[in-house]
């Protein structure tokens, strides 16, 4: 029951730190009209893995779904899944969790914009992986078991590491909850 109340009050933590609004200032000390979603830089870290999570789980789906009619040697696609999943975590995601959760800590304002859990870079690399992935799968140039079976361990990948950002952030939580 303990763990429980633990998830719960983290869970509790993490949304009423989502919905927080404060108001930017402008040059003259006022207060703007427009507001920006501000977070504490740790929240950052969630609102990383629960993007990563969306992202991985979604692409999971897309894989299954793809594979699911084309079972032809399920034992050598699961294999083959496995692999994608292990190299694109290893060379990958885990990189990019330990680069992300570093530059993160690093932010000296107490509150962040909420779209800086990434840099332009990761936007602009996860923009062209999506649009690679459309174009790949609009073309049929790949037969629908390679997308199924690359999707889903590339798909697994993404949602480990989201995992692995929430896994930080609730470590985080645990040692200091007044800065996340």
């Amino acid at each position: 029951m303990g763990s429980l109340r633990g998830i719960l009050l983290i869970f509790g933590r993490a949304v009423s730190a989502l919905i927080q609004i404060r108001p930017d200032c402008n040059k003259r000390g006022g207060a703007q009209m427009n507001t920006k979603f501000r977070v504490k830089r740790n929240t950052l870290l969630l609102i990383a893995g629960l993007v990563w999570m969306a992202a991985g789980v979604n692409i999971l789906r897309i894989g299954v779904v793809e594979w699911g009619g084309h079972w032809h040697w399920p034992l050598v696609e699961f294999l083959t899944a496995a692999v994608v999943f292990g190299l694109f975590f290893r060379f990958v995601f885990s990189k990019m969790v330990n680069k992300h959760s570093r530059r993160i800590r690093g932010y000296q304002a107490e509150q962040i914009p909420v779209y800086r859990f990434f840099d332009g870079k990761s936007y602009l690399i996860m923009a062209c992986m999506i649009t690679f992935g459309i174009v790949l799968r609009a073309s049929h140039l790949l037969p629908p078991l390679f997308i199924g079976v690359f999707y889903t361990g590339l798909g697994a990948s993404l949602a480990g590491a989201g995992i692995f950002f929430v896994v930080r952030f609730c470590r985080r939580f645990a040692e200091q909850p007044s800065e996340c």
